[in-house]
């Protein structure tokens, strides 16, 4: 895979455009990446100063690619092209779905139901978007995943079930649903008791509430878990799976 990832990045950093290379681009790469670059005479030299590093690293390549996707939307075209790279190479990574970042890969049927979840669009969406890079990203944050997922589920439910709640949060959610459940149904069942198991399995994230002993960091696999449960409890409510009663 170095050799392809070479040749895009060589792409991306203009080495073979007439309008010269971006320098900038290469230097902020080098910040973002902590790679301690050497300004020659021609501007390719920083680049291969890049490159010198991530020779001598090779995960260092994996982090270049992130912090390249991450300068900005005008590279659209190009983050298209690294993802046809990275799937002809069987890469365990991938461009994300907003094209700001690199995720491992997961399996197709979790793929798909992220991307559907992903429909629902505005607050939930850009929440969803940030939980799958902290979990699945090339620096994963187990606890902030947890968060984003939290704040995904509440910008779906929260309209729905308490929208005149001041400052409302999951909490109002779960309270609404658990004291007057005669209001709400599901199609599954009807019952709402299982979105409510799944609600109180999402909040509080435990690393966010309690004393500080009963307070845990959470581990990789419980934010991928409740990730799991957020994408779901969205695509829910984008589907009107949860109703009033009349």
């Amino acid at each position: 895979m170095r050799e392809p990832v070479r040749y895009w990045l060589e792409g991306v950093f203009g080495y073979r455009n007439r309008g010269g290379m971006r320098v900038q681009l290469m230097l902020n790469v080098a910040v973002a990446t902590q790679i301690g670059v050497q300004r020659g005479v021609h501007d390719y030299e920083t680049m291969e100063s890049l490159f010198a590093a991530c020779d001598r690293q090779s995960d260092l390549y994996l982090d270049v690619l992130d912090a390249v996707i991450h300068q900005g939307r005008f590279l659209d075209a190009a983050a298209v092209t690294l993802q046809e790279t990275l799937r002809a190479g069987y890469s365990v990574w991938s461009v994300a779905e907003d094209r700001k970042s690199l995720v491992r890969r997961v399996d197709a049927a979790a793929e798909a139901s992220f991307a559907e979840a992903l429909d629902a669009g505005g607050t939930a969406r850009e929440e969803l978007l940030q939980a799958w890079e902290k979990a699945y990203g090339r620096n994963p944050d187990p606890s902030d995943c947890w968060d984003h997922s939290i704040k995904a589920v509440e910008a779906a439910l929260v309209p729905v079930v308490v929208p005149d709640q001041a400052q409302p949060h999951l909490g109002h959610v779960v309270g609404q649903l658990d004291s007057q459940p005669e209001r709400w149904r599901l199609l599954l069942g009807h019952d709402v008791r299982p979105l409510l198991s799944m609600l109180r399995l999402l909040w509080p994230n435990p690393d966010r509430h309690g004393s500080p002993n009963e307070r845990h960091l959470p581990s990789q696999k419980e934010a991928e878990a409740v990730l799991a449960l957020a994408v779901t409890i969205v695509q829910w409510v984008s589907k009107d799976v949860l109703q009033p009663r009349n």
